[in-house]
């Protein structure tokens, strides 16, 4: 079980972190903090009001997990804040933000990774592709389209989310 001021504390230093600038808006991600089967890591997060929300394909996942009857997951992203509107993501706060990945991967104790998009996988040196099965940090790692790629176009919705829970069932 996670130690609750541990995460406090790594909690508080995402919000204090200005390694990127004060134009920043720190998030943590949401989820069960107690061992979860998975952990899923996306690009960065979405924050209103100093509070992390949900994008648009976080919330479609979430609500199909949930209508699937599984809560047993974290989900947060390798980016910890909120780019300034206009700007993209870029190698140096993936650098930035990669040892508060590592250590929350620590905290987590997570039996599982999952990640999503090119930007996420490229970023911590995983070369395997999409679908396919890896390893990360001595943990069971699957790589899965970004769901922009979904929801814009390019990937089929039923057909990808058909495909992510057969991969998702087998997880142990």
């Amino acid at each position: 079980m996670i130690n609750n001021e541990e995460l406090e504390n790594f909690r508080c230093r995402i919000t204090n972190c200005k390694k990127c600038g004060p134009d920043y808006k720190p998030a943590v991600g949401f989820g069960n903090t107690d061992r979860p089967k998975i952990f899923f890591i996306g690009m960065n997060p979405w924050v209103e009001n100093n509070e992390y929300k949900d994008g648009r394909g976080i919330t479609i996942l979430k609500e199909q997990l949930l209508r699937q009857k599984f809560s047993n997951f974290f989900f947060d992203n390798v980016i910890k804040c909120e780019l300034p509107i206009g700007q993209k993501v870029s190698a140096f706060e993936l650098r930035s933000c990669k040892p508060f990945l590592e250590r929350q991967i620590e905290l987590l104790k997570p039996k599982n990774i999952v990640l999503f998009g090119d930007f996420v996988r490229h970023g911590l040196g995983i070369k395997e592709g999409f679908w396919e099965a890896c390893v990360y940090k001595g943990l069971p790692t699957y790589v899965f389209p970004h769901f922009s790629s979904v929801l814009y176009g390019k990937n089929n919705v039923d057909e990808y989310y058909n495909k992510f829970f057969r991969v998702l069932w087998d997880i142990k």
